[in-house]
């Protein structure tokens, strides 16, 4: 049987990595697209392999801005909370307490990323569309 689509991997591609789940369009390419199982199995497949290789791709590149986080807001963090426990001759500036606050609030998002780029990593799957996962 002919396909009823132009080009039924190409629109099958841009729904899975836009977030359609494999069920959905797989589906799609049997009713709509005219294929027959085998076929819209092998095309699934294929694009299955090629999302998780970009989730993995997505979740190295937040593994290296969750270990970037850590560190710039680990060594803020604790430089001022140095400055706050060094003794001071006189009222302690408000700019350590500030700088106290980022470098914690850098080193929670760092940890975050950190997390989220390993299950990335290590899983390759993720929810939605892979625009959104940067």
């Amino acid at each position: 049987m002919e396909s009823l689509l132009k080009n039924p991997h190409d629109e099958a591609r841009a729904r899975i990595l836009w977030g359609e789940s494999w069920v959905e369009v797989h589906h799609w390419l049997i009713v709509e697209g005219g294929l027959t199982e085998e076929q819209a199995e092998v095309i699934i497949e294929d694009i299955r392999k090629e999302r998780m290789t970009e989730v993995r791709r997505s979740g190295l590149r937040s593994l290296r801005s969750g270990l970037a986080f850590l560190l710039v807001g680990g060594a803020a963090a604790s430089w001022s909370w140095q400055q706050l426990q060094a003794p001071t001759s006189g009222p302690v500036d408000r700019f350590e307490y500030w700088m106290f606050a980022l470098g914690v609030v850098a080193t929670l998002w760092g940890l975050h990323l950190c997390l989220k780029g390993l299950s990335h990593l290590f899983t390759g799957r993720a929810e939605g569309s892979l625009t959104e996962m940067d």
